[in-house]
Formats: C-alpha cells, structure tokens, sequence
C-alpha cells in the first residue's frame, strides 16, 4: 500500500497488509491523499494498481436529541428548555 499527497507521486509505502483492505489512520482532515497498491512475491513486485484518491473531512456531530420545553411554575414569562447532549464529540449547544 503506497500513498501520496500529490496526483501521480512520488508514493510511499504505508503498509504491506496481506489482507484486502487496510484503514489508513492519523491523516490531517481536508488533506487529498492518493493510494496505489502492488503485490510482491518472491519474484518481484507488480506494477502498480490505477491511483484512487480521498479526503478526509472533519463531520459535524449528531444532534441533540430529547428536547423538552415546560413553563416554570415558580416564574411567570419562563420556559426551561432541556436536552440530551449529543453523543459524537460536541464542544456546545445552540
């Protein structure tokens, strides 16, 4: 397994899995990264496969759910709003 950061290379080879699928990890969000794969056996090495690229990006985080809004008994002219935060990493509510 071989990746770039530029169309066409020069690549460098991340892992050697002997598996058909491998989890590239560690990448910088919004960041293109290119791959190409070989097989090697003990006559050599294959050319290399047709490039693929991705982008890692950065998602939102679910939203929060359960919200409740109730009058306050003991305060006229005041609703109490209440929620469950959500669950992926959020830093606040809005």
């Amino acid at each position: 397994m071989k990746r770039a950061t530029t169309s066409g290379g020069p690549y460098t080879t991340i892992a050697s899995p002997f598996t058909t699928s491998y989890t590239d990890s560690g990448l910088t969000n919004g960041t293109t990264y290119y791959y190409v794969i070989s097989a090697v056996n003990s006559a050599g090495e294959s050319p290399d496969s047709s490039q693929v690229s991705a982008t890692p990006q950065l998602l939102p985080p679910a939203p929060p759910t359960n919200l409740n809004a109730s009058m306050d008994n003991r305060n006229s002219g005041v609703i109490n709003l209440r929620w469950t935060q959500s669950s992926s990493g959020a830093s606040s509510s809005q």
